[in-house]
């Protein structure tokens, strides 16, 4: 396994729970499945697209959107904008409505320590729009009163899903090494230098020498077209770079985990720490963890309007960490054998819905090793192949 961040994991966890032995490699990279919203939501995944606008308004670094000029970001803008899919959109959903019922099982056999919340929030300035949304998920529409009542002003309506979940991704994400442990996972901090497929496949490493594999699972985010470039295949992911911010408060802000839709910001309080926990923004600008203050601010005053956090808070006390998501042009998640090898399967390109597709992403890998039929349709497993 090549790649610890939460996609990894997952595949490790259940390619060993199969009875194969498992090594993971991993570079030590920022990883985003630790720097996120912590939101399980296959109910809100890619219920929208870029539209014209949002490409001009990310050309022009206006918004939640931006992408670099020149740079690889203006062509996956326009790919992304190009390519709508209803087909590869109900592979996400399907993908995802797995994982969350295997989220339930791994937590009622595995008893992790995540600090999850039941029940998600999709919030609205205009009650239209939270009308339009409840035609494609599975929730309640709510009103403004309601959304007060667990602490959010300034919406006219909003979505509620509540049999979704939000948690803590730094203790999933720990919880989840500890449990690989135990089942007897070995872990290796070493960057893989190339990647060949004979009879069996050899992962030359930059610190540990050359070690041999049956198999391969290629799970290193946006990194891993790093290493299929030599194999002559491209994922087509690019870092979609994310900003969390962590603000210690006092007492319950929010009662419930919530989504603004019309800023593409999340927030959710982890109760357990006190620390409210907010992400945003959507930025193809490469690697770079720099965050202007402009933006910061952009962030905190669209919470600040609709939440009661204290505005005493600045900008030099803040905790802020980036998260790289790895996102193909269709948003749609990579899975299966790289064409032309037998050995190496990649999985990647899960972009914003890392946490959401994990557990089915990491069954899925498993099957595909073990030769198994896989629990999702094949119309699906189709739409996530490579060769697509």
């Amino acid at each position: 396994m090549v790649g610890g961040g939460i996609i990894g994991l997952f595949s490790a966890y259940y390619i060993v729970r199969r009875g194969f032995n498992v090594l993971v490699v991993d570079a030590g990279h920022v990883k985003a499945s630790r720097f996120n919203a912590g939101f399980i939501v296959p109910s809100f995944a890619l219920t929208t697209r870029f539209t014209l606008l949002d490409a001009i308004k990310a050309l022009l670094g206006l918004g939640p959107v931006r992408v670099s000029i020149p740079g690889p970001g203006l062509s996956w803008l326009f790919n992304a904008y190009r390519s709508v899919s209803t087909t590869g959109l109900s592979a996400v959903r399907e993908l995802g409505y797995r994982s969350l019922e295997l989220y339930e099982e791994l937590f009622s056999r595995e008893h992790l320590d995540v600090d999850a919340t039941r029940g998600v929030i999709a919030l609205f300035l205009r009650r239209e729009d939270a009308e339009a949304f409840s035609k494609s998920v599975r929730g309640d529409l709510i009103d403004s009163r309601e959304l007060e009542s667990y602490g959010y002003r300034g919406f006219e309506a909003g979505i509620f899903v509540r049999e979704e979940l939000a948690l803590d991704p730094e203790k999933l994400h720990d919880s989840m090494i500890r449990a690989l442990e135990d089942y007897g996972v070995r872990f290796i901090n070493d960057r893989v230098l190339r990647i060949q497929e004979e009879e069996r496949v050899k992962l030359s490493l930059a610190k540990t020498g050359v070690i041999e594999a049956d198999y391969s699972i290629l799970a290193s985010g946006s990194w891993t077209r790093d290493l299929t470039a030599p194999l002559g295949y491209n994922p087509r992911v690019e870092p979609a770079r994310g900003l969390v911010v962590k603000i210690p408060v006092r007492g319950d802000i929010i009662g419930k985990p919530g989504l603004m839709e019309d800023y593409g910001v999340a927030v959710q309080q982890h109760k357990s720490t006190g620390i409210l926990r907010i992400t945003g923004f959507f930025e193809l600008l490469g690697y770079s963890g720099n965050w202007s203050r402009s933006r910061v601010e952009w962030l905190l005053d669209k919470v600040r309007r609709h939440l009661a956090i204290p505005r005493e808070v600045r900008f030099e006390e803040l905790e802020l960490t980036t998260g790289f998501r790895p996102c193909t042009p269709t948003m749609t998640p990579v899975i299966g054998h790289i064409p032309g090898t037998m050995k190496i399967i990649v999985a990647t390109g899960h972009c914003r819905l890392g946490l959401t597709l994990a557990p089915a992403t990491g069954e899925l890998v498993a099957d595909i090793i073990e030769g198994s039929k896989p629990k999702l349709s094949w119309e699906a497993v189709k739409e996530l192949a490579p060769r697509r």
